[in-house]
């Protein structure tokens, strides 16, 4: 089988996905992937290239059993069309490659991270170096390596916690299947995880405003003289600051009910903001730190009537505090676009030296 026939049978896959009987299945599916008891994300497929998107979609197609009719959706594709296709399509494992040996015009050599074995694949490689880690579907005919489905690069910065997680899973006796579905669901949560802490770190050269009126902010962004949409994914779009077709230090990120002014000089920062103000509302920061340290400084039930800022220096309340402030993170996550006020964790973690 061609590759651009397994390209053509996986968007026939997506296609099928977004049938309307498969709504609420879709929906306890997103839920079921995200684990965050707290979040009201809503799954939209209009972003495609959202690298959450395609790690849960591949999910849900191949790997996730339907509660109405105890398959998934690949077999009943695959039952419905088995006389042109090979059933090695519903027996197939998405795992975590690198590059050993790189031929652009030809075959790759890569090892998988979860099993240490080492294949040779066809594709275009261009975009990937040596240190990348990749997600792919792999299926075997004919003593053929194929990828079917969408090549999931991860940025180096995931490195370490993606090795890590590979680590941690391993060390289960449970099925390849099983193995290789967790690692990818807590890849996506601990990413998710860095990803915000990124944005809070750069807290103190960042300005940062509830949008009244998105369409108008976008307008008003997208035809800006010195700014340039350089990415966009499901929720946010990311504008750099260029003079003269050559960038400069400073760049806008986008959200539905925020936009992040970060490293922008004082003057333009000012400009932006006047530009901007019958559209959108200031954030005071001072006012989560503000909750963020009462909360801190609150005896708490569950501490024995401690702080958290007096149990952390025992041992024994250790565990029980980092999973108070994981569960801060996954409410945070959940509103983190919207205005609702909440306790920043990372604010906590760092006062409280997790």
């Amino acid at each position: 089988m061609l590759e651009n026939e397994l390209s053509k049978i996986y968007k026939e896959l997506i296609e099928y996905s977004k049938s309307k009987f498969l709504k609420a299945e879709i929906k306890e599916a997103y839920f079921q992937w995200h684990e965050n008891p707290y979040s009201n994300r809503e799954l939209e497929y209009l972003d495609k290239d959202a690298l959450e998107f395609k790690t849960f979609i591949d999910w849900f197609i191949f790997d996730y059993t339907l509660i109405s009719l105890k398959k998934t959706l690949a077999t009943i594709y695959w039952e419905e069309n088995k006389d042109n296709l090979d059933s090695n399509l519903i027996n197939s494992q998405r795992s975590l490659f690198k590059l050993v040996k790189k031929n652009i015009k030809s075959f790759n050599k890569l090892k998988d991270l979860i099993t240490n074995k080492t294949i040779e694949l066809e594709f275009n490689s261009n975009t990937i170096t040596e240190s990348n880690i990749i997600s792919l579907r792999i299926i075997k005919i004919e003593n053929q390596y194929f990828n079917i489905g969408d090549i999931v690069i991860y940025d180096t910065t995931y490195n370490k916690v993606i090795e890590k997680v590979i680590r941690e899973n391993n060390k289960t006796k449970k099925s390849l299947k099983i193995i290789s579905d967790s690692i990818h669901k807590n890849i996506n949560k601990e990413t998710i995880k860095i990803d915000n802490a990124l944005k809070h770190e750069i807290s103190t050269e960042k300005k940062e405003l509830y949008i009244t009126n998105y369409k108008k902010v976008k307008k008003l962004l997208e035809e800006s003289t010195y700014l340039r949409l350089i990415s966009k994914d499901r929720s946010t779009s990311i504008f750099n600051y260029f003079v003269n077709d050559e960038y400069q230090a400073g760049s806008i990120e986008l959200t539905r009910k925020k936009i992040f002014i970060i490293n922008l000089s004082e003057e333009l920062r000012e400009k932006l903001v006047h530009d901007l103000k019958d559209i959108t509302i200031e954030v005071n920061d001072n006012e989560s730190i503000r909750l963020s340290e009462t909360w801190i400084n609150k005896s708490l039930l569950i501490l024995d009537n401690k702080t958290p800022l007096e149990a952390i220096n025992e041992n024994k309340y250790k565990e029980k505090i980092e999973k108070i402030v994981h569960d801060l993170e996954l409410i945070f996550e959940s509103k983190e676009f919207e205005e609702e006020l909440s306790i920043d964790p990372y604010y906590v973690k760092k006062r409280l030296k997790l």
